[in-house]
C-alpha cells in the first residue's frame, strides 16, 4: 500500500457519554409558550410559521416527537465547539480529541503504571480485547513508525499503540475540557478526578502546562500515583480525513467512555469555546436546522446513535462490540449540481481502491443526488447539501456497529419518502 510518510497526522477523539438524571431531561421544566418558542426560534424557513405568530399542526407534531425522545433518553453525549481561528474545521462542533504525539507512547509509561500499582499485565489486557479487524492506524502508525526508525533499540519498551493512543485520548481531553480520567488499583468504578474536591494539587495549573508540553502529564500521573484509565475506552471506530478537504489531514481512532453522571467541565476557550451536553436527535435537529455545523464523521457517528435511548443499553453494546475491532475509512468525496456526496467503504460508488494521498481530483457531475439513487442501489454515504449533511445507509454494518439513521429537517421529508421509494 503506498503512503506517503507524513501526508496527514495521527489523532485520538474521545466520546464521553454521561447518564443523566430525570431533572436533567430536556422539556421537563417548560411551559407550552415557551416550547412554542423554542420551536419558532428553530424554524429555517419562515413560511412555516403562520402569520399569527402560531406554528403550524405539522410542526407542532414533529417538536413534540423530538421534546418526547429526548425525555426518554436518560444520557448526554459531550460535543465541544472548536474555536473559529482553529485552522481545521473552525467553529464546527466535534467530540473532544487532537494529535497523537511521540510521548504518548513513550516507555515512562511503564514507570506511571507501576507507580499506580497497576501491572503490565493489567495494562496489556486492552491490547488484548479486541480479536477482530485492526485499522493501520493500530498496525502502520505514521508516527510510530516515523519515531523508531532511527530508534529501533528502544521499540519492545514502548508503549502498544492500542494503550497509546487510548493516552492521546485522555490527555487531550483534560486539555480541552478539564475532565480528567486516571485510575489506579483502588479505583472501583470510574469517577473523573476533576470531579474530586479534596486534590491537593492545582489542576488548572497542571492542565496548563499538559496544553504547552504534552510530556508533562507523564509527571502529572506520577505526581497523583494514577495513571489514564485506558480500560475504560472503547474502541469504536476510525475516520482518514479526505483528499479534498482544507489543507490538514487526520487519521483519527474514536473511543467511546461511558459516565454514571455529567463531570465538572472547564472549557480551555483556546481550541474550544463551547459545549454541550446534548442527545443524539437534539443535536442532529440542531445541525439541520443549521444552528451549528456538524463535520459528516459526527454526523454520522450520532446517527449511529439515534436508535439508543438507554444509558445502559448504549454502554453494554459498546462493550461488546469493541471486540469485533474496527477498520479505516477514507471518504471519497464528489460534487453534484445540488451538493456532493461523501461516499464510505461498502457503497456501491466507493472505488475498489481509494485514492489515499490524493493524485487525483474530485470529480463533479452534472447530475442531482436524487439522481443517484435506484432500486438496489447499496448505500453507505453521507449526503452533503450547503452547511448540512445526512447519512444514507442500506447496507449491512460491518464489525457490529449499528446502522445510523437518516436524519432530515423539515423541509426535506419529501426527499426522503423518495428515497425510501426507491429503495
Amino acid at each position: 500500500m503506498e503512503v506517503v510518510l507524513n501526508s496527514w497526522k495521527e489523532a485520538a477523539t474521545l466520546i464521553l457519554i454521561a447518564k443523566t438524571s430525570n431533572i436533567n431531561k430536556f422539556g421537563s421544566h417548560m411551559d407550552s409558550s415557551t416550547i412554542t418558542s423554542f420551536i419558532r426560534d428553530s424554524q429555517t424557513d419562515q413560511d412555516q410559521v403562520n402569520l399569527s405568530g402560531d406554528i403550524t399542526d405539522k410542526d407542532k407534531v414533529r417538536q413534540n416527537k423530538i421534546l418526547n425522545m429526548m425525555n426518554k433518553t436518560d444520557y448526554r453525549i459531550m460535543m465541544v465547539k472548536r474555536s473559529g481561528l482553529s485552522s481545521f474545521m473552525a467553529s464546527a462542533y466535534v467530540f473532544p480529541g487532537g494529535a497523537f504525539e511521540t510521548v504518548d507512547f513513550s516507555s515512562n509509561w511503564w514507570r506511571v503504571f507501576e507507580k499506580a500499582n497497576i501491572s503490565r499485565e493489567r495494562a496489556l489486557e486492552v491490547v488484548n480485547r479486541v480479536k477482530g479487524h485492526r485499522p493501520e492506524i493500530i498496525t502502520e502508525s505514521v508516527t510510530f513508525n516515523d519515531y523508531i526508525e532511527t530508534r529501533l533499540d528502544e521499540k519492545d519498551s514502548l508503549l502498544p499503540l492500542d494503550i497509546a493512543l487510548r493516552v492521546a485520548a485522555i490527555r487531550e481531553t483534560f486539555e480541552e475540557t478539564g475532565v480528567l480520567l486516571l485510575a489506579n488499583n483502588e479505583n472501583d468504578k470510574l469517577i473523573p478526578l476533576s470531579d474530586q474536591d479534596d486534590l491537593k494539587i492545582n489542576l488548572s495549573d497542571w492542565r496548563e502546562k499538559v496544553r504547552n508540553d504534552a510530556s508533562t502529564f507523564i509527571e502529572l500521573c506520577l505526581e497523583l500515583k494514577k495513571c489514564p484509565d485506558i480500560w475504560s475506552l472503547y474502541e469504536w471506530s476510525n475516520y482518514l480525513t479526505p483528499t479534498s478537504v482544507g489543507h490538514k489531514r487526520f487519521d483519527t481512532m474514536f473511543y467511546i467512555c461511558c459516565l454514571e453522571s455529567i463531570p465538572k467541565v472547564i472549557i480551555d476557550n483556546r481550541e474550544v469555546t463551547n459545549l454541550k451536553w446534548i442527545t443524539p436527535i437534539e443535536m442532529l435537529e440542531e445541525h439541520t436546522q443549521e444552528r451549528v455545523f456538524l463535520a459528516p464523521p459526527q454526523v454520522y457517528e450520532l446517527s449511529r446513535f439515534y436508535s439508543f435511548k438507554s444509558y445502559e443499553e448504549f454502554k453494554q453494546y459498546v462493550i461488546r462490540r469493541e471486540v469485533q475491532g474496527c477498520e479505516r475509512w477514507l471518504p471519497i468525496i464528489n460534487t453534484y449540481i445540488d451538493g456532493a456526496v461523501s461516499a464510505l467503504p461498502g457503497d456501491e460508488m466507493y472505488p475498489e481502491v481509494p485514492d489515499l494521498i490524493g493524485k487525483k481530483p474530485v470529480q463533479d457531475y452534472p447530475k442531482k443526488l436524487k439522481d443517484l439513487i435506484s432500486p438496489g442501489s447499496k448505500l453507505n454515504r453521507i449526503e452533503l447539501r450547503g452547511p448540512t449533511s445526512v447519512a444514507l445507509v442500506n447496507v449491512e454494518s460491518k464489525h457490529g456497529h449499528p446502522s445510523p439513521v437518516s436524519y432530515y429537517r423539515n423541509n426535506e421529508e419529501l426527499i426522503q419518502n423518495e428515497l425510501n421509494s426507491k429503495l
